[in-house]
């Protein structure tokens, strides 16, 4: 592992592999977004060695910022739905509009957060940390904060390291948006065919009756003029049987004919 504020060729070649490793990651098929989140957390944690490294996302029209994701080096453990008012550290908030990161060795001291000092930084603990906002859109939709407990100086390659994080978490968010959007899609799609799958099978109804009903007139036809020729007991039984069978079959014809207008209806309404 590369040391704290190291610029070694090893700590290089770590953050390098780092940046591989989150490159690797998607949201999508197996992966949820929230197992994204853990994974790169995870592995920002350990390339810069520090502490904690949490996703912040605003949510209420920016109103606050929640913790989508958090991960504890000390403990290995993951955690989420911490919320903050952002109108409680609005100069904070104004430098993630303005900034591309914002490395603090004494983070309680610094300008630009101190204000989170006594109801964020001083009950976790936290000395120093780097963040660097996301972007979506070309707005700031959160930012990732890498935190440790003790002084730390900034490197310029942590910092890039920092922005690079980020940049992964707005790929996250996009991805699962976009996932999002096929869903829609094909939910909208599969109402939009159920319809058309029933007129199309009303038309076929229809179809179905209108021939069925051509065979039957021959059969009924040819039945009644058995049955008036004839003297035969067993034959003139078998010619009513044949006519009460074809009534029953005149009425499923309707109610197919009647299925068939009702789904051309509904579809023609639909549209």
């Amino acid at each position: 592992m590369v040391d704290p504020g190291s610029t070694s060729a090893g700590g290089l070649r770590e953050y390098e592999a780092a940046r591989m490793r989150l490159a690797r990651l998607h949201v999508g098929d197996d992966v949820s977004q929230a197992e994204a989140l853990r994974s790169a957390t995870e592995i920002a944690a350990h390339a810069l060695e520090v502490e904690r490294v949490g996703v912040w996302l605003f949510v209420d029209e920016h109103r606050a910022i929640r913790c989508e994701s958090l991960f504890e080096r000390t403990g290995n453990t993951h955690s989420e739905g911490a919320m903050l008012r952002a109108a409680d550290f609005p100069i904070y908030c104004r430098a993630l509009e303005e900034r591309r990161d914002i490395p603090a060795v004494a983070a309680r001291d610094h300008e630009l957060t101190r204000e989170l000092g006594p109801a964020y930084l001083e009950p976790l603990g936290i000395v120093s940390l780097l963040d660097a906002p996301i972007y979506r859109s070309g707005e700031v939709a959160g930012v990732v904060c890498h935190e440790h407990s003790a002084e730390r100086q900034w490197t310029d390659e942590e910092r890039d390291f920092a922005g690079a994080v980020a940049d992964a978490v707005a790929r996250f968010l996009e991805e699962d948006a976009l996932g999002d959007a096929e869903s829609r899609l094909r939910a909208q799609d599969a109402y939009l065919i159920g319809p058309r799958k029933m007129e199309a099978l009303g038309r076929l109804a229809a179809g179905v009756a209108h021939d069925f009903r051509n065979f039957l007139t021959v059969v009924i036809g040819c039945a009644e003029e058995i049955r008036r020729a004839s003297t035969t007991p067993r034959v003139t039984d078998a010619a009513r049987e044949i006519l009460d069978t074809a009534e029953r079959a005149t009425a499923l014809i309707k109610d197919l004919l009647a299925f068939g207008r009702e789904e051309h209806l509904r579809a023609a309404r639909s549209e």
